[in-house]
């Protein structure tokens, strides 16, 4: 029971990582080969903050998940691309000859007008402090930790149970002997039991 308890749990990691590595692949060659430092996965966006602009809604280092929007309202924090392909996290504050004005909430002064086919999507989740990290998985240190972490989530099971399989009727396993050069499996455990012992004691 504990065993296939373990084999589901190993499955289970495994394929956590490599769903995160491939995620991470996914935005690397994005980011070098279409140079799209932000893809879309499932709608989805994910961005690290790294300006103050947002505070203290949104702190740098925090990262967000953006998700695109039939229609955005004033009073929603937004992700909109800049025409050098920057991208700028701020609220709507108003909206005038059909496009969008935003203005960080830290900002003194508002933001140039922006089209709303420049608008990303609306920032959905804010996950505190975690942005860094993430970024760091998209290097080749992190790449590379994600790898091994697979790697031992599969073997770190087998490796514990090595040399401990678990045999039929789930008595524990008896040790081979070294006899005649090679190692053979040990003769039946004899029992011997004498008068007035209940059956199933101690082998004598």
């Amino acid at each position: 029971m504990l065993r296939a308890v373990g084999r589901a749990f190993s499955a289970m990691i495994t394929a956590f990582f490599l769903a995160l590595l491939a995620l991470d692949l996914y935005i690397v060659v994005q980011t070098l080969a279409f140079h799209n430092p932000s893809p879309s996965v499932l709608g989805w966006r994910q961005l690290v903050i790294s300006s103050g602009s947002m505070e203290p809604a949104i702190s740098v280092g925090d990262l967000i998940l953006v998700r695109r929007q039939p229609a955005y309202h004033e009073g929603e924090v937004v992700t909109y691309r800049l025409p050098d392909g920057a991208y700028i996290t701020h609220r709507i504050i108003a909206r005038t000859g059909g496009q969008f004005i935003l203005q960080g909430d830290a900002n003194n002064t508002a933001d140039e007008p922006v089209d709303p086919s420049d608008v990303l999507g609306r920032v959905e989740r804010v996950i505190p402090r975690v942005g860094n990290f993430i970024l760091w998985l998209k290097t080749t240190p992190g790449m590379i930790c994600i790898i091994l972490a697979g790697f031992l989530s599969i073997q770190l099971p087998r490796w514990l149970s090595c040399g401990r399989p678990e045999p039929p009727g789930g008595r524990p396993a008896q040790k081979r002997v070294y006899r005649g050069g090679e190692f053979v499996e040990p003769p039946p455990e004899k029992r011997v039991y004498h008068a007035g012992e209940p059956f199933g004691g101690p082998p004598q």
